[in-house]
């Protein structure tokens, strides 16, 4: 078998010319990467991993959209073929990567380098090598024997629930390197999953980031069904902004993975964090307090804030940004928390200090410019607030809950009179998310909407869609 020697050294590989790297989940082209959508991503590894095998339509369909009905397989599943082509650099008439089956499907028939393996082809593979058949592992090991997969991993680890950025990136790149020297470590994978998820949500969100997330969540689940830090990475995702926050299988998730151990805080805090946002505050509170013994360094998440504002114990949530601020300076959900006791206070200087200071910090964050607006409206300032909403709906991304600053739009629209555009805004909200409806009863900015009809039929809808027992765990 021809040498291949490794990438990041300045070596070109020496059969032929495209890598591709599941650890960084990566498709190479003489040592650079070609960007490639996920859907053609899925289509590349599936068909490396039946490589010299014919591919039908049929299992292509089932595997990329699991046989959707409303899918327009034909024009989708030609579209998807035509990129990979692109990015491979072939031809159709004269394959030397993906040669079609007429009427059947396809066959990936050229040499590629496969780094970090998850079905077992050889660093370097050409088309008179197949590769063995993948081993079907069904409980896989949760650590790893590779001493230095196991190094790198557990470096990784210690970063991954770091607030600077430039740690969280390092954890990336151990975990990476963890995962590529072995493929089949699972909690490697999941710690991985959460910590693109984390990249994606709070630091920058390309959706690279989120492809990565949910590849290598996959990967953890397929090594092991049963690990809970797995089910714990599917809940970051399945409750994020790329799958509408879904809330109940979000929690079942969670639920899974402490039913298979209680020793997991992130669990513990997340599912706190979701029930807080589907208004369960008590059960939420419950959630933070069972992550307390596992960080004994810390009185509890600092996350459980958000459960005194909603509670409207707001002298609770100033101690509590405090604690979190003097821990985690920079922390965005901290700043943003900040100005909004001082608001619901009636102080307004340090409302108006709190504010400059965030806009100060995070001058382009829809989140911020819209709490300004509340501010504003609250202080009778109705064009300035209505500026504000303006400005915020023109800048295109914010950092985690889009759906905070829509209920921040509602409220201003609510203050100002406009009860109707108010409610829309409040529907976009829950629509997204962010379902807090005993806040929504109590939050003095929302007193307009209390009269409308169509405010009491969303409060009672989403007091039944999420009754209290859903919050026992």
């Amino acid at each position: 078998m021809p040498c291949m020697q490794r990438v990041g050294q300045g070596v070109k590989p020496a059969n032929g010319e495209v890598e591709l790297d599941l650890g960084r989940y990566e498709l190479r082209r003489m040592g650079r990467r070609v960007r490639l959508e996920k859907k053609p991503m899925e289509l590349l590894i599936f068909l490396i991993s039946r490589r010299d095998q014919m591919v039908s339509r049929e299992d292509i369909v089932k595997k990329l959209w699991h046989s959707d009905p409303l899918i327009d397989t034909e024009r989708n599943v030609n579209n998807i073929v035509r990129k990979l082509r692109t990015a491979l650099g072939d031809d159709s008439a004269k394959p030397r990567f993906l040669e079609t089956v007429v009427g059947k499907g396809y066959r990936f028939i050229g040499p590629v380098r496969v780094i970090g393996a998850q079905f077992g082809v050889p660093e370097a593979t050409s088309p008179s090598v197949k590769p063995p058949e993948p081993a079907r592992v069904t409980h896989g090991p949760r650590y790893s024997k590779d001493p230095m997969a196991y190094s790198e991993f557990m470096r990784g680890y210690k970063l991954s629930t770091a607030a600077d950025p430039e740690l969280i990136e390092e954890a990336t790149q151990r975990l990476s390197n963890a995962v590529a020297r072995d493929p089949d470590f699972a909690l490697a994978h999941a710690t991985l999953s959460y910590v693109c998820a984390r990249q994606h949500f709070e630091f920058d969100p390309a959706n690279v980031w989120l492809e990565k997330a949910e590849f290598h969540c996959r990967r953890a689940l397929e090594v092991d069904p049963d690990l809970p830090d797995g089910h714990v990475a599917n809940a970051y995702l399945l409750w994020g902004p790329s799958k509408n926050f879904q809330h109940l299988e979000a929690i079942a998730e969670l639920r899974r993975a402490l039913a298979l151990e209680k020793n997991l805080p992130h669990a513990y805090n997340r599912l706190g964090t979701i029930l807080a946002h589907i208004g369960l505050l008590d059960h939420a509170r419950a959630m933070y307090e069972k992550g307390r013994p596992f960080h004994p360094r810390k009185a509890v998440s600092p996350s459980i804030v958000q459960v005194y504002i909603w509670s409207q114990e707001y002298e609770r949530a100033r101690e509590g940004i405090k604690v979190w601020q003097a821990e985690d300076p920079g922390n965005k959900y901290a700043i943003h928390f900040a100005p909004q006791t001082a608001m619901m206070t009636g102080e307004w200087k340090e409302a108006e200090s709190l504010l400059e200071e965030a806009l100060r910090l995070l001058p382009n964050e829809p989140l911020i410019i819209s709490l300004q607006g509340v501010y504003y409206a609250l202080t009778g300032r109705d064009e300035q607030a209505l500026d504000c909403v303006n400005r915020a709906c023109a800048i295109p991304k914010s950092f985690g809950h889009a759906h905070h600053t829509y209920y921040q739009i509602a409220c201003i629209h609510a203050l100002a009179g406009r009860r109707e555009t108010a409610f829309e805004w409040l529907d976009r909200s829950v629509g997204t998310g962010f379902a807090c409806w005993p806040f929504f009863l109590k939050d003095r900015c929302l007193e307009n909407l209390r009269g409308m009809p169509e405010f009491e039929l969303l409060v009672s809808s989403l007091a039944a869609r999420y009754p209290d027992h859903l919050g026992v765990l």
